[in-house]
């Protein structure tokens, strides 16, 4: 053989050599291998490495070029893995020779890859009965899915089997841009919604039944966009106008207060008072719609607008701390809890991500855009965090994305509607929930991946 074929050879032979370590938030630990190194092709994939680390956990190898293995039937089935390679946080999406030399490592010695389980894709588990009018807005929490329609209503659904848990409640003339909710001390929840009409309301879910508990007046007069609990008494809305409002619900019952009856069963009324709340505080937050309104803090929020530009809120001194600039109208927003990651969305089809972070000893301000590439096709309605770093979008277009921001393209691609728009999502640990012009909401179930990071990015519940 030849000196130049020789070396074609090695080169097409080169190896590196590697250490894998299961990431300490994977709860699954029986998917530990050795940490020995192991010399691999530099060209390996992450489905190679998945397809090691499948063989070194003795589990079952599926190639369907060959026909099972009798050895085989007793394996578990194989698994597929993410893998973050070096001290990086980019899951890796290219091969480990070409990211190693990207992040000018040694191939003298031995490279650590994390890994752990991939996030399946979430799978379709039905929907609702069709309702009156396009769902506008979502809020699921455990046990209940809150849908606020263009035609006024709110219905409150059973989590899994998408059926009524009570009758329709109207607290709205006008369609339901906006529903936020949040837990109480005593297993009841507060509805919040916002209405085209203009209209703030407060809903009580207990036992049960639904009822309207307090409309807040004296504040917008436009229509109300977004809402968000800071907690179980600490509301703030925003609108078309531009203006954003505070709310106290621990507020004295007013002297206007009305009260109307409830029917219980046909032999018994119950009185239940609705309060008129008056706004606590108001800012001209921007000079066009306010899209997105999130607490990121028990003081502090994020507004985001039409007016481009994204801001953040001391909300006792009612002071803009920060204004980020978009080059793009901001459709929706949500705020990890967990870290200061910021995901907006807008109509190029793109999800941005913001992260706002601060020196207490300054008070200065370090501020990065980080941004997806397009994959959606139409304007992205609406995005919810989910955990510390993936989130979920619907869009225009029908789709439901599942992304992680240590890539840039979805982990998941969902058709939720085969005609029709995506206007409203929400998530649990358990399921995605979406709602569109078709008038039904969609259940999609999340299987669980062995990660103890789900319940730290879910919304309040």
């Amino acid at each position: 053989m030849s000196d130049s074929s020789s070396s074609s050879d090695s080169d097409d032979g080169e190896k590196v050599r590697i250490s894998l370590k299961l990431s300490t938030n994977c709860t699954q630990r029986d998917l530990e291998v050795s940490s020995e190194p192991v010399a691999v092709p530099v060209d390996v994939t992450r489905k190679g490495l998945s397809a090691i680390i499948n063989h070194l956990l003795g589990r079952k190898l599926v190639d369907p070029s060959e026909e099972e293995d009798d050895d085989d039937s007793s394996k578990l089935p194989s698994l597929n893995f993410d893998f973050i390679l070096g001290s990086s946080n980019k899951l890796l999406r290219t091969s480990v020779g070409r990211e190693a030399r990207r992040q000018g490592h040694n191939f003298e010695q031995a490279i650590t890859i994390t890994y752990f389980p991939s996030q399946p894709a979430p799978e379709d588990q039905g929907e609702s009965e069709p309702m009156p009018d396009w769902i506008g807005a979502l809020s699921a929490v455990s046990g209940m899915v809150f849908a606020g329609c263009y035609d006024g209503s709110l219905q409150v659904l059973q989590e899994e089997t998408m059926e009524p848990l009570v009758p329709r409640v109207f607290s709205h003339t006008g369609a339901i841009k906006c529903v936020s909710s949040v837990a109480r001390n005593d297993d009841s929840y507060y509805v919040a919604t916002g209405s085209m009409d203009h209209s703030l309301s407060v809903q009580l879910y207990q036992d049960q039944t639904l009822q309207q508990v307090a409309s807040c007046t004296g504040g917008h007069n436009a229509a109300v966009s977004c809402v968000d609990f800071g907690n179980s008494s600490q509301l703030a809305s925003g609108d078309w106008g531009g203006e954003v409002y505070l709310w106290n619900l621990d507020q004295d019952i007013s002297e206007q207060a009305t009260v109307k009856k409830v029917k219980k069963d046909k032999s018994n009324e119950t009185a239940c008072v609705v309060r008129y709340l008056t706004p606590t505080g108001s800012m001209k937050a921007h000079s066009s719609q306010i899209s997105g309104i999130a607490w990121n803090s028990p003081d502090q929020m994020i507004t985001g607008s039409w007016d481009h530009s994204i801001k953040v809120w001391n909300v006792e001194r009612q002071d803009c701390l920060l204004t980020l600039n978009s080059s793009r109208v901001v459709t929706c927003l949500d705020a990890s809890r967990v870290s200061a990651a910021l995901a907006t969305g807008h109509p190029d089809c793109t999800v941005r991500l913001w992260d706002v972070r601060t020196k207490s000893e300054t008070s200065s301000w370090s501020v990065s855009d980080n941004t997806f590439r397009p994959s959606h096709k139409a304007w992205v309605s609406a995005v919810q965090w989910f955990d510390a770093y993936q989130l979920v979008t619907t869009s225009h277009d029908g789709m439901v994305k599942w992304w992680d921001i240590r890539s840039s393209l979805p982990l998941h691609s969902v058709r939720a509607f085969s005609k029709n728009k995506g206007l409203a999502l929400s998530a649990t640990s358990s399921a995605i929930y979406v709602g569109g012009t078709d008038n039904r909401v969609k259940r999609l179930q999340i299987p669980q991946s062995g990660m103890n990071v789900h319940e730290q990015g879910i919304a309040k519940q």
